[in-house]
């Protein structure tokens, strides 16, 4: 075998190795249930419908109707309502940057690229 021959086999294990270790990497990230669009075969991405996940709130614009989780944005559904418990207030607005929360998002049936929030649980 000649350098070039040697040189072109190694390329092609290396790219295999990393196209085989990227599709795993990519199985795992929709597994874990992260907010990772699926897409279909006619190329619109789309997420499971009424997905249960957690994750840290990072913030919210109520003029736009949007709020930050785990850095993704999803926007309020009109029926959108936050649930508190014994000691945690039920508002929006009294969520604090960072804090662990349980929501629930469904996809837009108008647009599939946005993804509802239908309930926020402060645990």
């Amino acid at each position: 075998m000649n350098f070039r021959q040697v040189l072109a086999l190694s390329l092609s294990l290396l790219f295999a190795g990393g196209a085989i270790g990227l599709s795993s990497a990519l199985a795992g990230s929709q597994l874990a249930g992260q907010g990772v669009p699926i897409a279909t075969q006619d190329g619109v991405q789309t997420q499971p419908t009424d997905v249960s996940r957690s994750g840290a709130f990072h913030g919210f614009d109520r003029q736009h109707g949007v709020v930050w989780i785990n850095d993704y944005v999803y926007w309020l559904h009109p029926s959108f309502k936050v649930i508190g418990n014994a000691t945690k207030l039920g508002l929006l607005s009294a969520i604090r940057r960072g804090e662990t929360i349980e929501f629930v998002a469904v996809p837009d049936p108008k647009d599939p690229r946005r993804t509802l929030l239908m309930e926020i649980r402060r645990e």
